[in-house]
């Protein structure tokens, strides 16, 4: 006004939330059993609100492990994908149900939840070997009949 007088208005907006941060589902959009050392790790997490900050440890998975290199993707749906791939020179020996711990924060509040992976980074060892002679048609063809854990024989021709 005239006088000099100043009014100051502040303004400042706020979302509010009812309850904690919470996980409701953990999946993957991968059709992989087990993971290898160099291949992707896709998790989707489904959390109750989609402004969190969403974030993962693969410290168990991973002797390279770097939280640099995990990436996530806000989708916008309340849903987030989390993308990390295991480190090439992993050497952490494989296993099953391996915890990634994945965390979502609204920045006060946070929790926590855990997916299993499993690392197989070797193919299953020979056990046995022997060499059968077998007969095909008029000819003699040695036969060599392997023994592999956890599988059923596999019979090779050597020609």
């Amino acid at each position: 006004d005239d006088a000099g007088n100043k009014t100051v208005i502040n303004t400042f907006s706020m979302k509010l939330r009812n309850g904690l941060p919470a996980i409701l589902s953990l999946s993957s959009p991968d059709t992989l059993a087990s993971y290898a050392n160099g291949t992707t790790i896709r998790i989707r997490v489904e959390c109750n609100a989609s402004d969190f900050l969403v974030s993962a440890d693969f410290r168990e998975l991973d002797s390279e492990y770097n939280p640099e290199n995990v990436q996530v993707t806000n989708n916008g749906d309340n849903t987030y994908l989390v993308e990390y791939t295991i480190g090439a020179g992993n050497s952490l020996s494989d296993r099953a149900n391996i915890p990634i711990s994945i965390m979502a924060t609204d920045g006060l509040q946070s929790t926590s939840s855990e997916y299993m992976v499993s690392l197989d980074n070797f193919p299953p060892l020979l056990q046995a070997a022997r060499v059968k002679k077998t007969t095909c048609g008029r000819k003699q063809s040695p036969v060599v009949a392997m023994c592999c854990p956890q599988t059923w024989p596999l019979l090779m021709e050597i020609q």
